[in-house]
């Protein structure tokens, strides 16, 4: 049966979801800083106090997996982000549910000459981080096929790489899309985050630019840009914005 270290600074929703089922498949050592460990049948629980930063947390867990390796105790690492970015003798399979390198270039873009030199933390704290996990780990996983053409084009990786794992999306929902299926609602829905890197407030902006469009447009999710698109809601009645839904 693997053992697996899984790793990561606080219990996500992800984990939530598959470690009751991956608990009963492989001997599972969980590793966190957090509190509310996920149900599932564990062969060993560790938890680090939480850091201020995310370098200190990089360092100790990954001293820790390096370590538990070495000793025979896991087969592998797995890690979420750059959270392992020390890992140097462990295999790890390192999932990102999106590039810090990207996010820090469209920043760099966009933000006044004489305010970059402030950019170089962000560099130093998540970009490096990113771009050591994607050296080091044997295996990346990306949680799209945009996402994985990211990695592949942005950190110079080799197709086989980089594996994608859809971020909770079955075949099913995909299956949705094809034949007569998608129905004949001309009604429009986003799911996600409120975030500037999804790119849905210009398409918020544009939609309500076009009065004479009678669609209804649907935001189910939070975000940074939530009150932002609250307020061109409360002006466009078509705009209806749902906030988080389980």
């Amino acid at each position: 049966m693997l053992r697996i270290a899984f790793l990561e600074g606080s219990p996500s929703l992800r984990a939530r979801h598959v470690l009751p089922i991956l608990t009963k498949q492989f001997k599972i050592t969980y590793i966190t800083s957090g509190d509310d460990i996920p149900q599932g049948t564990y062969e060993d629980v560790i938890r680090f106090p939480k850091a201020k930063v995310d370098m200190q947390h990089a360092w100790a867990y990954s001293r820790l997996a390096d370590r538990l390796y070495q000793e025979g105790k896991i087969d592998f690492v797995y890690t979420y982000h750059a959270i392992g970015c020390f890992i140097r003798k462990a295999p790890q399979i390192a999932l990102f549910g999106a590039s810090f390198l990207e996010s820090w270039k469209l920043s760099f873009h966009w933000t006044p000459w004489y305010k970059r030199p402030k950019l170089a933390i962000g560099y130093l704290h998540y970009v490096v981080p990113e771009i050591m996990t994607c050296r080091q780990a044997k295996r990346i996983l990306a949680i799209s096929e945009a996402l994985q053409l990211q990695f592949i084009e942005l950190h110079r990786l080799p197709k086989n790489k980089v594996g994608i794992v859809h971020n909770g999306v079955t075949q099913e929902a995909f299956n949705n899309f094809a034949g007569e299926a998608i129905g004949k609602s001309t009604d429009l829905l986003y799911v996600g985050r409120l975030h500037p890197r999804k790119g849905i407030l210009p398409i918020v902006e544009e939609f309500s630019r076009r009065r004479h469009m009678q669609n209804k447009f649907y935001l189910a999710g939070d975000g940074p840009l939530s009150n932002e698109i609250k307020r061109i809601a409360e002006k466009d009645k078509r705009i209806v914005l749902l906030g988080h839904l389980k």
